[in-house]
Formats: C-alpha cells, structure tokens, sequence
C-alpha cells in the first residue's frame, strides 16, 4: 500500500453536494454581476459617493466571507463568473496552462496584489473612472483565461490577485461550500483551493518543488507589514509617490524577514506559522477598517455611526482570526493523523518489500518459457500479465472461471483454494488440476500452463457411449435455449453425468459464450472482445456439445415437442432448458428513438457504443444507473477520455451491496477520478435535439447536463417472451418454477435469470447452483445446489469494490468497521461467531488484505489481524 492509498478525511469536502439548486447560485451571480457592474458605473460617474463605499465597505467585508465560507465567495465572484462563462456556454479552446506560467502563476498574482495595494494612495483610492477602468480589465482578462484555457486555470485558480489573498484567509473555514463551477475535475491547476481548502494549504507548504512553498510562505510572511504600512502612511502627493512605494515595501518586507527569522529558529512548522502571520494580518486589517466600515454602512442607511459598534467592529479581525486559529489547528491535527496513517502504510510496504527480497518465489511458464520471481502472495493473474501472457478477462471474484490456469509444477505447495474458487473448479472439472489465476496466491515457486488445451477440461466421461441415467428414463435428446452462464453450466453439468444423451446448446448471439461481466473493460478499450470468451472453439467438440450460434428461436411447440426457429428449420426435444437470461431495462420511448443512448448487456451492445463514439465527436457522456455495471460503465468511459456524470435514484452508489459508508467512500473514489456523481435523482427529462438525439438530461427541477452519450444500465428483465407464447405459467419477474427449476410443463425447464426463483437475480453463482440444481433434479439426486456466500466485486484495475456474503447487520450481529485514519474502508458483520459477510472499498489489494485477515474464522485472531491494516 502507498502513502497515496490513504483516504483523506477532508476528501468528502469536495464532493459534498451544494444545498442550494443551481438556479439559485446563477440568480445569486447575477446579482453580484449587477451590482459590480452597477458600482463600476458609479465610480465613473459619481466617484466621490461611489468610492467610500467601494473602499469602505465593499471591500473590506471580502475578508470576512474569505474566513467563514470562501466557498460563498468562489461561487458568487463576479470575475469567476466572467472566467467561467466560456465554459458553462461551452465555447473556447480549454488548451492546458504551459507548465513554466502554471509555476509562475502565485508569484504573478501576488504581484498583482501588491500593485494593487501600492496604487491605492497614489490614484486608485481618489480616482474613480481609472479604478472602473481597472476592474472591467480584470473582469475582461477573466474571460479572455477562461476562453483560452481550460478550468480555472487562465484565471481564478492561477493569476487572479485575489488568490493569494484568500488562500491566506480562506484555509481554515468555518464552513466549506460545494464548489459549484466544476462537474468534475479537468486537472487545470495543482492542489486545487476550489476543491478543497482545508487540504491545499498543507499541499502547498509541503510541496516537492520548494519555489511552490516558498512563494505562499513569502506571501504570509508580507501580509501583516503591508496592512500596517498602508494604513499608516500618509497618501503621497505627486513628488513623493516613489518614496511612499519604498516605505510601503520596507513595511512588507520587516515582517517578511521576521518570519524567515521564526522559521529557522522556532520548531514551530510551516504551517502554524503561516496561521499565526494570517490571523495577525487579519486581526490588524480590522483594527484600521472595522470602524470605517460601520460608519459607511452607518452613512448609506441614514443613520449615526455607534461609537459601541465602532468599537465592536475594531475586534472583529480578532474573532474572525480566533476562527481561523481553532479550525487551523483542527485541521492540522486531522491532517498529521492522515500523515501517521500513510507513514504506517509505508512502513508496512517497507517491511513486505524486505521480505520480498528474502524470498521470491518463481514463476515459470511452460507455454512461453518465461520464469520470473514474484512477489511472496501476489495473484497469479498479475503474476503473469507482468510476464506479458495476455489472460481473459474474468470476474475477479473466482466464478466464471475464465482465467483457469494448469499447474504444472507445485500445485501442493500453494494455499488451498477458497470455497467459492473450489466450487468453479469443481463445476469445470479442474479440481486438483488447475487454479484460478484471480484467486490463487503465488506462495511457492510453481510451474504452470496458459495454453487452453493444457486444461484437458472435458470430463472423462465425455466421449463415452451406452445408456445413462437420463436415457434409461427414455431422455435421448436436451436442447438448451442460450448460452450463457445458465446454458453452459447446465450443458457441462449433464454431459458430466450423462455421457450418451446428446445435447443442443441454441443461442441468437454470434458469440460463444462470454463473461457479461467483463463487457465495460471492452468498453473501455482495456479489452478486445475476444478476450471475453470463456470457451474456444474445441470446447463444444471436446464435450460433445452441438452449438447453434445466430439462430433466433420463434416458437416453442409444446405437442410436438420441438423448437422452431425463425428461418424454418425445427429442432426435437425430450426435455427443453429455458436459459434465455434477461435483456438490459430501457427508461422509455424517448430513449429507444435516440441514436445516441444505448444500454449495456451485450457484446452487440458494446460494439455500438465504440461504433457510435468512433463516428461522432462525444466528449460528455451520462450513466443513469449506480449499480455495479453503471460504475463500471463510468469508469470506463472516463476511462476513453469522456466527461462523465454517473446518476443514481438511491442515496449513494451500489446500494444494493454497501451501506450508506462504503456508497461515500465509493463516491469519493469516483470524484478523484473525474467522475461527477449524482445521487438521489428521482426524476429525469430528456432534452432533445430536431434530430431526436438526446443533447442533455434534466435531473428533476435541478440543473440541465449535457450530454452527447447516454447509457443506461437499470437493471434487467427477463426474457421469458418464448415461455410466455408457449403457454407457460409466467410472471413479470420470470418463469414460475418449482425447486427443481420446473416449469408448469414437466418437460421443460428455466435456469438463470429467465427464472422466477427467490434470492438475489443476475448474478453467476445463483445461476450455476441453479444448474446443478435441475441436473440433479432430472437424475434424481439429492439437491445441493446451493450458491453459498455470494461476493460481487467491482471490476476496476486500480479500486477494490467487494461485497462479501451478508454484511447488512441485524440486531444481534456484531460489526467490526475500518478506524476513520485506516488507508481503506472496510465493514464486517459476524453473526453467532461466524462470519457473514463483508464489504470493503480502497486501492487495488485492499479486498486480498481484508480476505487474508478474515481468513481464520475466528474472531479473535480476525480482530488481531483487522489491526493490522
């Protein structure tokens, strides 16, 4: 585990949700905009009434909202609204900031500053047309940034001269306000103020290139001596202008020079020091405006000035500064304990990195005749792939079985598989053979064989002849209708048992059969589509299997007994298997008609997508849907270079597997991405073009977002059409089956997601215990297809997302939950001393490290391993 793997605790703060609608915030900009634009016109026109307030009363109330909510500030600014126009009407060129001027930047906007403040005794302060002048620049220049450069970073992230200000004052909130401007993150700047505050400032102090520090340290250390110089100093008149500006200077620079002093001698740290010259800064700048600007609020009211209210306002930089100093402090402690937390993930790194090197085992494959040493409990998935022998993409979760891999060499010495890996062998016949390359640990040097034929996985009894348990009951020939996991595993599982019955497996697909759960990795281009086959072309030879690949079923004759197909051609059955899954659920009419919205279910669907993203320019894409495959969906546009929004109608993501926690650990994951998130969205409108294409979707009376793709992923429905012609007992949810998976006709059965059966829908285990379930039943065996703990995990390179058996608590289970500093999420539920389940969310690695905690059973020894982590 790296020390990026900890999870922040101020991480949540930019992703919070704005509790104000979006209208509301433009009304609010609007306004701001109005009244600048309002006061710049007075200036020019009346600058004796239009500066004393501007001076007196507009600017010195900045500071104030800086501390409290620079959030508030960020969102309302009329310049920021100027620099972000470009891009909410998205126009513009977005190029990236050249790294020399993105380096440059603080110094240039503290520069600014500066000027400004050396240009108020002189003329700015006394001339209202050049101070109209100067601030219509600045909202000009906002703009032109946000029309050439992409995010904040032309203008309010970057030169701004308000910047330097209000990181100084606007570290330590009292409250954080969602920013509103960005959807998700384009990477315009570093260590980004709008994101979070109360985090950059500790980035900037500490950052790798000391010219980013040292200018933000400089900027605290100046600050006191330029409030106290320009409130001391007399205005110049003409002929003594340049001797004010050197007063001014030398007044900046004494305190600059004291705090380079305490630096050096005090073991203090940078950053309560920076705290320390802020507030003192603050409390001073207060000091000298506190009384004028009740006197000018005074004046605009109509009112005398209370000499107890002058008084009171004097105090008000050191009750804003007394803020600033105990959530600096706060913060501070919060962020050193994420510090310990990354210097323990280090250290165990460390420590697992000297072990390595003590011992390696090795890795070698027959196939290539490739060795490599590898790293002691590493999966032997990577293992390999860092070899450069290319695996199917699988589950992850060790039930599909598609990375199954021969060992040669040193099966024994491995640790024993999990239950669920051992059930997936068994099915496939590899027990005591063969490991799952995403679930085995390489513990011991071992040889191994990725050539599919290695596996030799057709049962021993598959090219046998003479009569069997099905054909003694006078069952010759069983024709499965899809080949899915349902199909197949039921094929595999009767020629198991059943050498002499012959077997169709019929499906409308061109594929044979693939691993629906690794379509988002074709999607985003991580994988080709035939690494998700799961069977080569000898599989259905070697298992005496008759595939019929793009043959569309029309009917189903229950008299005659016999599938017709679409193009004529019939085919007999003595017993039929329904596993015709499900389709992905479409939201409506408007959706069909769009050229542009697809759902995600098939290979056929996946090469829509690609087919429509390499014809059309798409740079924005919406997910509606966050379950698993809508994650997945997300990353994986995001991962082909789309700005992405995910939405979801339950309180946070994969509801259905995590709790409330895990769904915000998951979320920030996402956001740090680039992903933008919505969750609790009730209703959707489209928004459409004259070409019926979907331009943009409206969450409810929320904001529009554009769009130029939608995918839904909202669950399935069963394809239970066939069932439901034929005159089988069929209900919205599937075909009503007995718990042998009978239908109403005796000679037919469902499987899979087609069938109507209690627990958990769309999942592999369900649908392979199914499977063994009927086979059992048709040879009259005692039932045991039971899927057990079932785990769903998230396919992501870089993030671990699992959900291990139960883990939702019931009122007598003890929960055991991840410490608030811990480098990932984690959540486990035991019931009467037996686990139940878990879930977890973190880097890639965390689910192995939990899992290997768990491994015991045991409470106890689980507890001393949890610490661990």
């Amino acid at each position: 585990m790296s020390t990026t793997d900890i999870v922040h605790p101020f991480a949540r703060d930019a992703h919070a949700r704005s509790a104000l609608p979006g209208a509301w915030w433009w009304g609010l900009r609007l306004f701001t905009l109005s009244i600048t634009l309002g006061l710049i016109t007075w200036m020019a026109w009346a600058p004796e009434q239009a500066l004393p307030v501007f001076w007196g009363l507009v600017v010195p109330a900045v500071p104030m909202v800086l501390v409290l909510a620079p959030g508030l500030w960020r969102q309302v600014c009329p310049m920021a609204l100027m620099n972000q126009l470009p891009r909410t009407l998205r126009v513009g060129w977005r190029r990236t900031l050249p790294d020399g001027w993105q380096r440059a930047s603080f110094g240039i906007a503290m520069g600014l500053f500066i000027l400004g403040v050396a240009l108020r005794g002189p003329v700015l302060n006394t001339h209202g047309p050049l101070l109209a002048g100067v601030l219509l620049m600045m909202g000009a220049l906002a703009f032109a940034g946000g029309l050439v450069f992409k995010g904040r970073s032309g203008w309010c992230g970057t030169f701004c001269p308000l910047g330097p200000v209000q990181r100084a004052y606007g570290h330590a909130p009292l409250a954080v306000v969602p920013n509103g401007y960005c959807p998700s993150c384009v990477g315009c700047q570093q260590h980004c103020f709008d994101a979070n505050p109360r985090q950059a400032i500790f980035q900037d102090l500490s950052a790798d290139d000391p010219r980013h520090a040292q200018w933000r340290q400089w900027f605290f250390g100046l600050l006191p001596g330029l409030i106290v110089g320009f409130f001391t100093l007399s205005p110049p008149v003409a002929a003594s202008v340049w001797h004010y500006e050197a007063r001014l200077l030398g007044s900046a620079l004494a305190p600059l020079g004291l705090y380079a002093l305490l630096s050096t001698a005090l073991p203090i740290g940078r950053y309560r020091l920076s705290l320390l010259f802020g507030l003192t800064a603050l409390a001073l700048f207060y000091l000298y405006t506190g009384p004028g600007m009740v006197r000018q609020a005074a004046a605009l009211l109509g009112l005398e000035a209370s000499p107890h209210a002058q008084g009171w306002a004097t105090g008000l930089g050191l009750l804003g500064g007394l803020s600033m100093l105990v959530n600096g402090l706060r913060n501070e402690h919060l962020h050193r304990r994420t510090l310990r937390a990354q210097r323990k993930a280090e250290a165990q790194r460390k420590a697992q990195w000297q072990a390595i090197h003590l011992h390696r085992p090795t890795l070698r494959n027959v196939a290539t005749g490739q060795q490599s040493t590898v790293e002691p409990g590493q999966r032997l998935a990577e293992a390999l792939r860092e070899q450069g022998t290319r695996l199917p993409k699988g589950c992850g979760a060790g039930i599909c079985g598609g990375d199954a891999v021969a060992i040669c060499e040193g099966l024994e010495q491995l640790p024993p598989p999990g239950a669920q890996e051992l059930a997936t062998l068994r099915r496939l016949g590899l027990e005591g053979r063969a490991r799952l390359a995403c679930m085995c640990e390489v513990t011991a040097p071992i040889a191994v064989d990725t050539r599919r034929e290695a596996l030799a996985c057709a049962p021993d009894g598959a090219r046998a002849s003479g009569p069997d348990a099905l054909q003694q009951q006078g069952i010759e020939q069983v024709v499965i209708i899809g080949n899915g996991i349902a199909g197949v595993s039921m094929a595999e599982a009767l020629r198991r048992h059943c050498p002499g019955v012959t077997l169709h497996l019929v499906s409308d697909e061109a594929h044979p059969f693939y691993n629906r759960m690794g379509l988002a990795d074709a999607l985003g281009a991580s994988a080709q589509v035939s690494d998700l086959y799961l069977r080569d072309a000898a599989w259905a030879d070697d298992w005496r299997i008759t595939p019929w690949l793009r043959a569309p079923v029309r009917r189903i004759d229950r008299h005659t007994q016999t599938v017709v197909f679409k193009d004529g051609r019939t085919l007999p059955y003595d017993r039929l298997v329904l596993a015709t899954g499900a389709h992905a659920a479409r939201p409506d009419a408007v959706f069909d008609a769009a050229g542009n919205a697809f759902v995600l279910r098939t290979i056929a669907d996946v090469e829509r997508i690609q087919r429509h993203l390499g014809q059309h320019d798409a740079r924005r894409a919406t997910v509606v849907g966050g379950g698993v495959l809508g994650v997945e969906a997300a990353l994986a546009l995001q991962l082909r270079g789309l700005q992405v929004h995910l939405l979801e109608r339950a309180p946070h993501l994969m509801a259905a597997q995590l709790d409330a926690v895990g769904g915000a650990h998951l979320t920030d994951a996402l956001v740090a991405r680039g992903i933008s998130v919505h969750t609790q969205v009730t209703a959707l409108h489209w928004v459409t073009d004259a070409h019926q294409q979907l331009r943009g979707v409206r969450m409810g009376d929320g904001p529009e977002l554009a769009t130029d793709i939608v995918v839904a992923c909202l669950g399935i429905r069963p394809r239970s059409r066939l069932a439901q012609e034929a005159g089988l007992r069929v209900q919205a949810r599937g075909i009503e089956v007995d718990g042998l998976q009978r239908t109403s006709d005796p000679h037919i059965l469902a499987v899979g997601d087609v069938a109507l059966t209690p627990g958990p829908g769309g999942l592999w285990a369900t649908a392979v215990a199914q499977a063994e379930r009927a086979v059992q039943g048709l040879l009259a065996q005692e039932t045991t297809g039971d899927a057990g703990p079932l785990m769903l995990k998230l396919k992501a390179d870089d993030l671990d997302v699992v959900a291990w058996g139960d883990s939702r608590a019931q009122d007598s289970d003890e929960v055991w939950q991840a410490d608030a500093d811990s480098g990932f999420f984690w959540r486990v539920v035991w019931r009467a001393d037996t686990l139940a389940g878990w879930q977890c969310v973190g880097p890639a690695g965390s689910a192995q490290a939990l899992a290997q905690a768990l491994h015991s059973g045991c409470p106890r020894q689980a507890r001393d391993a949890l610490d661990t982590l």
